[in-house]
C-alpha cells in the first residue's frame, strides 16, 4: 500500500512541475518581450537529445552484458555514465543549436530563453510525468490490480519506499537543476560568441553537467543522505551560476558598448551625409546666384 499522504504528494508535485516551467517562460517573455522562438529550439533541441542517449544506452545498459551488469549494479559509476552521455549530447546540441539555428538572435536574452525551454521539458518529462505515472501506479497498488502484472515487483517496492520527504527533496532538486540548465546555456552561448575561451567554457560546462548527477548515486549507493545529495546539488548550481552570472554580466557590458558605438557611427555616417546635402544646396544656391547676376 502508498500512503494517501504520499500519492497527494505525487499529483500536488506533479501538477506543480508542469504549471511552474510555463509560469517562468511567461514571465520571461513578459520582462523581456523577446521572440520565443530559442525557448522552442531548446525543449527542441532536449527532445533529441534524449533519443540519441537512447542509442548508446540501449547497446551499454539494456544488452546483458559484464559492463552493463556492472554499471547497473553500481549506481555512483551509473549516474556518472547517464551524466557524460547527457552532458556530450546536450551541450554539443546547446553549441549548434547556438551556431547555426539562432543566428538571428544574437542577444544574451537567448542564452536564458534557450536554458528555460531546456529546463521546462526536461523538468516536465523527468518530474511531472514521472510522478503523475508513480501516481496512477500507486493507484493500481492500492486496488491490488498492480502485483498481477508480471515483472511488476520491483516497481511495488519502489513504490512502498517513496516519503513525502523524499518526493519534496527530489522536486527541490528539479528546481535547483532547472537553474543549473540555465546557467550551462549561457556558458555554452558564450562559448560559441567567444572562440579563445570556447574549448574551456565547453569543458566547464560539460563538468558541471556530469556533478550534477553524481550527489544521486552517491545517495542510491548510501554513502551519503538524501539532504546531502540536495545540498551537493545546490553547491553544484551555485558554483554554475556563480560563472554563468559574471559571464551573463560582461556579455551585457559589451553589447551596450557595441551599441553605443553603432549609434556613435549611425550619428557620424548621418552629419557626414547632413554636410554633403548641405555643401550641395550651397553649390545649387551659388548656381542660381551666378545665372542671375548674368541676365
Amino acid at each position: 500500500m502508498v500512503s494517501i499522504s504520499v500519492m497527494n504528494y505525487l499529483m500536488e508535485i506533479a501538477v506543480i512541475s508542469f504549471v511552474i516551467p510555463m509560469v517562468v517562460l511567461l514571465a520571461w517573455r513578459l520582462r523581456t518581450h523577446k521572440n520565443m522562438m530559442p525557448a522552442l529550439i531548446g525543449a527542441g533541441i532536449y527532445l533529441l537529445s534524449r533519443l540519441i542517449c537512447m542509442m548508446p544506452n540501449t547497446l551499454i545498459l539494456g544488452i546483458n552484458t559484464p559492463v552493463s551488469k556492472y554499471l547497473n549494479s553500481n549506481p555512483v559509476l551509473l549516474c556518472l555514465y547517464l551524466g557524460i552521455i547527457a552532458a556530450i549530447t546536450q551541450q554539443l546540441g546547446r553549441y549548434i543549436a547556438f551556431r547555426f539555428f539562432m543566428k538571428k538572435y544574437p542577444g544574451r536574452d537567448t542564452a536564458v530563453s534557450y536554458g528555460i525551454g531546456h529546463a521546462a521539458i526536461e523538468c516536465i518529462l523527468v518530474i511531472g510525468w514521472t510522478d503523475l505515472q508513480y501516481y496512477m501506479q500507486a493507484a493500481l497498488l492500492n486496488q491490488g490490480t498492480l502485483d498481477k502484472v508480471e515483472g511488476s515487483a520491483s516497481l511495488i517496492a519502489s513504490l512502498q519506499k517513496l516519503t513525502t520527504g523524499g518526493l519534496v527533496l527530489d522536486a527541490l532538486a528539479g528546481a535547483v537543476f532547472f537553474v543549473t540548465q540555465i546557467g550551462l546555456s549561457i556558458l555554452v552561448f558564450q562559448a560559441v560568441r567567444n572562440e579563445k575561451l570556447r574549448l574551456r567554457l565547453m569543458l566547464y560546462a560539460m563538468i558541471f553537467h556530469v556533478a550534477a548527477y553524481l550527489p544521486d548515486g552517491l545517495y542510491q549507493q548510501q554513502w551519503i543522505s538524501h539532504s546531502m545529495a540536495f545540498i551537493l546539488q545546490i553547491f553544484v548550481m551555485a558554483s554554475t551560476m556563480f560563472l554563468a552570472v559574471d559571464i551573463f554580466r560582461r556579455m551585457g557590458e559589451n553589447e551596450k558598448q557595441i551599441e553605443k558605438e553603432e549609434k556613435k557611427k549611425q550619428a557620424q555616417e548621418n552629419a557626414k551625409k547632413w554636410a554633403i546635402a548641405s555643401q550641395k544646396l550651397t553649390n545649387l544656391s551659388e548656381k542660381n546666384s551666378s545665372k542671375n547676376e548674368e541676365e
